[in-house]
């Protein structure tokens, strides 16, 4: 996902080129990973993408070149990575990971907080970060890098909420386990019933 609008140019008279910085997100591609769950991670790289139907277009992280494609790496997913470029990432703090999870992705919901999340990683990436400071509103206060303040945290579980009030039933993602599938034989019908 572009952090900031990309510029737009054309290619051989045809093909868009969208040019500018990207937050990718990453899970690491281990058994461990597997066993127990890792946070997500993002790291920010300038990316030139080629305006397909679908973006994509390759990032360089820890002398590996990725592929990326949409929003996010893999269009609004995370991509699986080796553990090297795993660690290259910075972690998604709790508040955006439920923004991301709980809502779906053609609501939007969570791009804002992304841009000004994966603004201020780009700056902590090029050594300009500012540790003890809110990246929302740019409070000083005593938490973790990259964190929103208690205020700015809370404004975001407002929001949350207020998101998944507003949409339908059949949209609203939930951390909570699916049902299990029963299937009931005499719930079976023919086309003639219908």
């Amino acid at each position: 996902m572009y952090i900031y609008k990309p510029t737009q140019k054309v290619k051989d008279g045809k093909i868009p080129i969208l040019d500018g910085e990207y937050l990718l997100l990453m899970r690491p591609k281990t058994t461990l990973a597997l066993m127990t769950p890792m946070p997500l991670r993002a790291i920010v790289r300038h990316v030139r993408m080629e305006a397909y139907t679908v973006p994509c277009g390759s990032i360089l992280v820890a002398k590996q070149k990725l592929l990326v494609f949409g929003d996010y790496g893999l269009n609004g997913l995370p991509m699986t990575v080796q553990m090297d470029v795993y660690q290259e990432g910075f972690p998604l703090n709790p508040e955006l990971f439920e923004l991301w999870n709980r809502v779906p992705e053609k609501h939007g919901g969570e791009r804002k907080e992304m841009e000004l999340w994966g603004r201020s990683l780009l700056q902590y990436q090029r050594g300009k970060g500012k540790p003890g400071v809110c990246y929302r509103c740019e409070k000083p206060y005593d938490g973790e890098l990259l964190s929103p303040c208690p205020d700015c945290a809370r404004e975001i579980s407002a929001y949350l909420e207020a998101l998944l009030n507003h949409l339908p039933d059949a949209l609203r993602l939930s951390n909570k386990k699916p049902p299990a599938l029963v299937i009931r034989p005499n719930a079976i019908q023919s086309q003639e019933n219908f």
